[in-house]
């Protein structure tokens, strides 16, 4: 049967063909933009990859939080997973996120330089009692506190009943202590005598404070004077 060429070019055959060509392309369009999608979403998932790192000097909690602040200034906003009971952090990331992490842990992991391994111990306290004129006594007091008072531990109390100043500190601190009560105006040109403990006889070189604080006797102390 023989179709006339004009026939097929009639304006009814033209659009229903038309239609189908446009229609085919657009088929053809999608697939391609949809294997173009799935190929990079594949290639960004294979790129994503989980690494496990372990942290010798420091917490992994503490290290996590200041790893990924330093991520996130290079543009990195990555997750970091804790892992406390091996000491690890899992880091989800490109090969660039993982190499700059391997770099940031040999710098953030250290030993903190803050912390001594053996912790000086403190000087012991040595109670002291110096025999002064009683006249002499509340402005001796008055010059010992403000001449210790960016210290904590020493403590200085008046006794008018035997005419002592009491001072509990440590053997350097005694001596400053005495070189100021010999200095003083107040003080008679003899020198400073070590006297009795109130409570109990003291060698010269003074009592060590073995069972109390220094403010626990000093309020006993108070309390008996």
């Amino acid at each position: 049967m023989n179709i006339p060429i004009t026939y097929l070019f009639a304006r009814p055959n033209r659009q229903r063909l038309l239609s189908r060509v446009f229609l085919a392309i657009t088929v053809v369009a999608l697939v391609g933009a949809t294997n173009v999608i799935a190929q990079s979403d594949t290639e960004n998932a294979a790129s994503q990859q989980y690494s496990r790192y372990t942290v010798f000097n420091n917490p992994p909690q503490d290290i996590a939080p200041r790893l990924k602040i330093v991520l996130k200034d290079f543009g990195f906003d990555v997750e970091i997973f804790i892992d406390e009971a091996n000491n690890t952090l899992a880091v989800q990331g490109d090969p660039q996120v993982h190499q700059m992490v391997g770099q940031l842990l040999k710098t953030l992991d250290k030993k903190p330089i803050n912390e001594s391994a053996t912790p000086t111990p403190a000087a012991p306290s040595v109670i002291q009692g110096y025999s002064v004129p009683a006249e002499s006594i509340a402005a001796l007091v008055t010059k010992l506190r403000a001449k210790f008072v960016q210290t904590n531990n020493v403590r200085v109390a008046p006794d008018t009943r035997t005419n002592q100043v009491i001072v509990i500190a440590t053997v350097d601190q005694q001596k400053i202590a005495s070189e100021l009560i010999s200095q003083s105006n107040a003080v008679s040109s003899k020198s400073p005598i070590p006297a009795q403990n109130v409570s109990a006889p003291v060698t010269p070189s003074g009592h060590l404070l073995r069972n109390m604080t220094t403010r626990q006797f000093e309020v006993a102390l108070r309390n008996i004077l």
